[in-house]
């Protein structure tokens, strides 16, 4: 049990109580699930010592493990279900069910069924919805067909930062997009408020071409406060790294490093050039060492 706070393009929590105390020294919890009936499953390896040379000479005892199950001293317990022969509003009103269980086993159905009927009313829930449930929503649209780039375009704008991330996961995926996709991408990246949408629209443009993912990764250089990040910087340069190559090693310099103002953002003079140069300076190939002649004489200084 613990208090969640951001931190950067991460997180970080603080332990308020424990879930399960013990004075036994060989308790060794080692996964923990929320359970179909609103309980709480807990793995316990229960071994005496955890390190790589016992468990590599096999000195353990594989008759010690147990799975403990916490639940309420009253016994409550949430009502058995059978998804796979719910309604589809049945369906629907478990993606706001508390329990975790119930609402991923909710959506193994629903990708199953792939209903065209659902669609217009998780799209209608997703218009107001933010949260967990509007998460829930978008990925049932998704499993179910729905996420059409038309859609897509709406949630990309939608009011919840994580409904906007993982829409730009989920577009991209499949590593292409359709040109206004990649349009409203880049555009997107050029206003984004939160860092964890810019952290996945750095990543997911690693997946798309060139031609497609420079232009993202260009609008996400504005934000110099993402130089002392965490992940962002490497999540960019990862982007750019990977279209080093081919058609997308002039692409750089001209849809990236195409001016000499953003030469001067913290982001490309900390965490950028160096790199690139040493990238292509490293590879030794004829092709490289052109890509570092044109980037030397491209730099304003």
């Amino acid at each position: 049990m613990s208090e969640i706070m951001p931190f950067k393009a991460s997180f970080e929590t603080r332990d308020l109580s424990r879930v399960v105390k013990t004075d036994d020294a060989w308790f060794r919890p080692v996964d923990i699930k929320a359970g179909p009936d609103g309980s709480i499953y807990v793995a316990d390896l229960y071994e005496q010592r955890i390190d790589h040379s016992s468990h590599y000479a096999g000195r353990i005892d594989r008759t010690n493990g147990r799975v403990y199950r916490l639940t309420s001293k009253a016994g409550l317990k949430q009502p058995s279900v059978n998804y796979t022969k719910a309604t589809e509003a049945e369906l629907i009103a478990a993606l706001d069910s508390l329990n975790k269980w119930q609402r991923q086993a909710a959506l193994v159905v629903i990708g199953d069924r792939k209903s065209a009927s659902m669609i217009p009313k998780l799209r209608d829930r997703l218009k107001t919805l933010t949260g967990q449930a509007a998460l829930e929503s978008l990925w049932a649209l998704h499993l179910s067909g729905g996420l059409t780039d038309e859609v897509a375009e709406l949630l990309l704008k939608h009011e919840d930062q994580f409904v906007r991330a993982w829409t730009v996961r989920l577009l991209c995926d499949d590593y292409s997009v359709e040109p206004q996709i990649a349009r409203a991408l880049a555009e997107g990246a050029g206003h984004e408020s939160y860092l964890s949408v810019r952290g996945q629209l750095a990543s997911s443009a690693k997946r798309l071409p060139a031609k497609d993912a420079l232009p993202i990764i260009r609008n996400l250089l504005k934000y110099d406060e993402d130089a002392t990040d965490i992940f962002q910087p490497l999540l960019i340069w990862w982007a750019i790294e990977a279209k080093a190559t081919g058609e997308g090693r002039d692409l750089i310099l001209s849809a990236v490093l195409n001016d000499k103002d953003v030469w001067n953002r913290p982001l490309v003079k900390e965490h950028l050039t160096e790199r690139l140069m040493k990238r292509y300076a490293i590879s030794g190939t004829r092709e490289e060492l052109m890509a570092a002649a044109k980037l030397l004489k491209q730099a304003p200084n």
